[in-house]
């Protein structure tokens, strides 16, 4: 990982060939072992689809490098994200509550298309009621409530981080007052703006990548991962 006065005085072409870089190790560790696990539900299933996502976001975030800063504010923000899921698994050990979330999402969606009417309401319900036992059977429960993605920051002992970008990322994703109604923003601040998230998007794909490659065994990048993940695991709050 750069430091931080090398990161400011990159130019948005070194950035790309940065993410373009990640995204060859990415690819690696997905093709040689965690497409293996994508279908498991399993720690490594759970990493693998973080893996995978991470991929798709690289994609997007090199084409829309030069484009709309909210474009890149979204590819950032959302690399966070998954860094909060793999930090919150590497300090607790509970990855199946991952899956149990997902399953509260489905239960959500299907029940909001039960109330519309959109298809059978016997189809959706025997949907829910067999994914529940399917759950049940690989023992991982259904949670009643969803977590809110700040406390998991505070679990994964990343809150200092997420509060300090995901509130300035937010203002960008969404069509907030900042986005409407703000005065023109000259070309220098939106410069910096980009710079600030693309020196936060490069520090998540490093530590995203770091975590997989130790849980996998397997490191195409040939890091010094003990000693880089020791360095991250440093910057973590209690």
């Amino acid at each position: 990982m750069r430091d931080a006065i090398d990161a400011w005085e990159m130019t948005p072409e070194q950035y790309v060939r940065e993410f373009v870089r990640y995204h060859d190790w990415l690819n690696s560790l997905w093709n040689k072992y965690y497409v293996a696990c994508q279908d498991m539900t399993s720690r490594d299933g759970m990493t693998g689809r973080v893996v995978n996502r991470t991929n798709w976001i690289l994609d997007n975030l090199g084409r829309w490098a030069g484009d709309d800063l909210s474009l890149v504010a979204y590819c950032t923000r959302s690399l966070l994200e998954l860094v909060v899921i793999l930090w919150s698994v590497d300090r607790t050990g509970d990855w199946k509550r991952w899956f149990g979330l997902a399953a509260t999402d489905v239960v959500d969606c299907t029940e909001m298309i039960i109330r519309l009417g959109i298809g059978p309401e016997e189809e959706g319900r025997q949907l829910l009621k067999n994914l529940k036992q399917n759950y049940k059977q690989v023992g991982l429960a259904v949670p009643e409530n969803i977590q809110r993605a700040h406390t998991d920051a505070k679990n994964a002992g990343y809150l200092r981080e997420y509060d300090e970008a995901f509130k300035l990322l937010s203002k960008f994703v969404h069509p907030t007052p900042l986005v409407l109604f703000s005065p023109p923003i000259d070309a220098d601040k939106l410069d910096t703006f980009r710079t600030y998230f693309f020196i936060k998007a490069v520090k998540y794909v490093h530590t995203i990548y770091c975590l997989a490659a130790e849980q996998s065994g397997y490191d195409p990048a040939e890091l010094d991962l003990k000693g880089q993940l020791a360095q991250l695991r440093a910057e973590l709050t209690q």
